[in-house]
């Protein structure tokens, strides 16, 4: 077994411009007047931009061929190439900036300052990768967040805490190399991964709607759980340009955002919320002070009921608009954050939203003012008087849905909404209790049901997940949300056999989601039928472009797969070989490319090798012990596959080809009993299929 250590990352690599792309144009800029610098690798004519004309790609072509600076002047662009001892290793596009760059400059002087971008990149270089996961480490993150900082941009700062169950430290470190290769094919070169040793990685996010930052961090956390790792506690920090926080500060903030992640379950995240944040919150609970006062007017009332009220207009005074409306019975309370609620006493839901509406015309009638209501009556269900104003809030938060001017009583939905809210800042068990206080209003919401074991799942508690589901299917029998969820939480219990008919019946649902295909092709290669792999996926082949990398990473090992089986190596090799470009660090595509090298003669030093590292970076899976255990026999190493195909049959008890080899290598070896239990073996596993 090789060190874990890669000290051969101080001279540029092919792989240098993906993982350096983000920090390239600062580089370059400091040596070149341009605005943009893109690093591309050398020989990538043919794959520039989708933007570049065909002058350009000739252009980029002839820089990487002549090892000249190529001047392309519609628009003003320069391609660089740059290169070291080992030659050429990159193109680097200039545009925009001093146009004297593009005119002026003899080929000379350009070369020599190629030079010295590329004497910074190695220094870059030198300085900035971890050797142990080959991602930046610490000190570049250090510089990377201050200059974030300086440039008061928004930004959401990320701490990924994967620490793992280790019983050494080789495999301590190959669980953060698959940690670190799935990280990888998600997020892609236009977000720098960091990590900071003791399984904590971190991230930047820039440019990202909170809408596409929330699908983002369950993306990674569901992709991590699905990989096999054993937790992962996500922290954010949402960062205003401008505030100008302190970078040590900062990182505490983050810090205490993980260990709260880490307080709600295996794969949770946590947004670190400030004081006034809390304060903000739209479900925030009163103060003593506030609720004393709703008390003093509920006291002996049997029937009553509570409106959050909402301004529809900026600067408008609600106590000033409403308060000479005021009927008998009702009255206006203004809490510490400046919100109205109004105590309607002796009414219910239905009586109250028609004093509202009538109130909403008297308001509209002097001064075109509007305002929005939720509302929420006692009794109600099993909820005391204690959580009305909340409740009111609730359905507040459900009528802005609607628009302004709106009134809504609060309901089920308004649960599944604050449920959601919960969910979505990564409150499992917050969001739990909000989901199971709405079926006790509506048992039958099929919505509600399959929020509340999608949260589950979340929570890593797949019984209770699937018994959601099945209410679900129960009301809705052709629900496309519970089948799916139903069928990928069998997948997690391993009940193949119950999964693949639940996910089948989403799929001629709905087949627009890739993931469910995706995992419907995992289900078939683990069952062999590999041709419904390959027609299931080329089928999909029209929407590649809408596909994450991610997604097409796995599409392409389970066609390499199935393409294996079926017989047609080659094409297996060529898909195997793509999806190994998305992530060199799976595994699965590792072990089956070290397969193939062998079975078609492309070298067995090679093979083994691919094979090895496919055990050593997940020694979990009996298909990759198998595999090995396979090239081993083949090159003539007979004692270690058999040590490799016993560990895969301990984890695989049923599986035949294991046992075959096992009998083959023993009655090869002379060793009689062995090689006869073995054949004993094969007998029970073939009577029970």
């Amino acid at each position: 077994m090789a060190s874990p250590f890669d000290w051969s990352l101080i001279s540029p690599k092919k792989n240098d411009p993906h993982h350096f792309r983000y920090f390239f144009n600062d580089l370059a800029r400091r040596h070149l007047p341009c605005e943009d610098a893109e690093l591309y690798p050398a020989g990538a004519g043919d794959l520039g931009p989708e933007e570049f004309s065909e002058e350009s790609r000739k252009a980029m072509r002839l820089a990487g061929t002549s090892g000249r600076p190529v001047i392309d002047s519609r628009p003003d662009r320069l391609f660089l190439p740059l290169a070291d001892e080992g030659g050429l290793y990159g193109i680097a596009v200039l545009e925009g900036g001093d146009p004297a760059l593009y005119r002026k400059y003899t080929t000379k002087k350009l070369l020599e300052l190629g030079e010295a971008v590329t004497a910074d990149f190695k220094a870059l270089q030198a300085r900035a990768l971890d050797p142990l996961t080959g991602l930046f480490n610490s000190v570049l993150w250090g510089e990377h967040l201050e200059n974030c900082l300086g440039r008061r941009d928004d930004f959401v700062l990320i701490l990924l805490e994967i620490y793992p169950r280790a019983r050494d430290a080789a495999h301590a470190h190959a669980y953060l190399q698959r940690a670190t290769g799935t990280l990888d094919s998600i997020v892609g070169p236009g977000i720098p991964l960091f990590h900071f040793g003791s399984g904590l990685f971190g991230m930047l996010w820039h440019d990202l709607d909170l809408g596409e930052m929330r699908t983002l961090a369950d993306v990674i956390l569901y992709r991590l759980q699905r990989d096999g790792l054993d937790r992962a506690r996500m922290g954010q920090v949402r960062v205003e340009g401008g505030n100008n926080p302190d970078f040590a500060k900062l990182m505490d903030q983050a810090w205490k955002a993980v260990v709260m992640a880490r307080q709600r379950g295996p794969f949770a995240k946590a947004v670190y919320l400030g004081q006034e944040e809390r304060r903000r919150h739209p479900f925030r609970p009163l103060s003593a002070p506030e609720m004393n006062r709703f008390r003093d007017m509920w006291r002996d009332e049997e029937i009553f009921c509570v409106a959050a009220l909402k301004s529809d207009r900026d600067g408008q005074d609600l106590g000033k608009l409403l308060g000479a409306h005021l009927g008998t019975g009702e009255h206006l309370i203004e809490v510490e954050s400046g919100d109205f609620f109004l105590f309607s006493r002796g009414l219910d839901q239905v009586r109250t939203a028609t004093a509202l509406a009538e109130l909403q015309d008297k308001a509209a009638g002097e001064s075109g003012g509007a305002f929005s209501a939720g509302l929420a009556a006692f009794p109600c269900a099993g909820f005391k008087r204690s959580a009305v104003p909340v409740n009111a809030r609730k359905a507040l938060r459900h009528t802005l849905f609607f628009g302004p001017g709106t009134i809504t009583g609060f309901d089920a939905v308004s649960l599944n909404i604050s449920g959601d809210v919960y969910y979505n800042e990564g409150d499992m068990n917050g969001a739990v209790r909000e989901y199971r206080l709405g079926l006790e209003l509506d048992p039958r919401n099929v919505n509600l049901l399959n929020s509340l074991g999608v949260a589950y799942v979340r929570l890593d508690r797949a019984g209770a997940a699937i018994a959601c589901f099945e209410k679900a299917l129960a009301v809705e029998g052709d629900n496309y949300m519970a089948l799916f969820n139903l069928g990928s939480a069998w997948l997690t219990r391993g009940r193949d056999d119950l999964a693949v008919g639940y996910l089948e019946k989403a799929l001629a649902v709905d087949d627009r989601i890739f993931d469910l295909v995706l995992q419907l092709a995992e289900l078939y290669c683990r069952s062999g039928q590999y041709r419904k792999v390959v027609e299931l996926l080329d089928a999909g082949e029209a929407d590649r472009d809408r596909r994450a990398d991610w997604e097409d990473a796995t599409a392409l090992r389970c066609l390499g797969e199935a393409w294996r089986n079926l017989g047609e190596n080659r094409r297996a090799m060529e898909c195997l070989q793509q999806a190994n470009v998305f992530n060199p660090r799976d595994s699965r595509v590792l072990s089956l490319l070290g397969e193939l090298y062998d079975a078609e003669g492309e070298g067995a030093e090679i093979a083994l090798s691919l094979c090895r590292e496919a055990v050593e970076l997940d020694d979990s899976r009996w298909d990759n012990l198998h595999r090995f255990g396979q090239v081993l026999y083949r090159q003539g190493f007979r004692q270690e596959a058999i040590v490799n195909l016993q560990k895969s049959l301990r984890l695989n008890r049923f599986n035949l080809d294991t046992v075959r080899l096992l009998e083959k290598i023993y009655r090869e070896t002379g060793k009689g009993r062995l090689a006869a239990r073995m054949a004993e073996k094969l007998e029970k596993i073939t009577k029970k299929a």
